[in-house]
């Protein structure tokens, strides 16, 4: 910038320009895509060990699926029907 401001030759020519633009684009495109994929893998993580964690407690129950709840009021009503609206 400096080179364009005082008048003087650039060092790079217009199309290096854009390679190196585009190249810097890249790297940190990919740096970017690296630190996404740690985080996920990270998460994932956490999340299993806390479902391992979550599932060995009294109050919870595990279905079939693997989805985990816990009843906090259990209801004393009429339960509905496949037929009910």
């Amino acid at each position: 910038m400096r080179d364009v401001f005082d008048g003087n030759e650039l060092a790079m020519n217009e199309e290096e320009m854009m390679e190196a633009l585009m190249a810097f684009q890249e790297s940190s495109m990919e740096a970017r895509e690296q630190q996404a994929a740690e985080l996920a893998q990270t998460n994932l993580e956490e999340g299993q060990n806390f479902l391992a964690e979550n599932a060995e407690r009294d109050e919870v129950e595990v279905t079939e699926s693997g989805l985990q709840y816990e009843v906090l009021e259990s209801g004393d009503g009429a339960t509905p029907g496949a037929e009910d609206t």
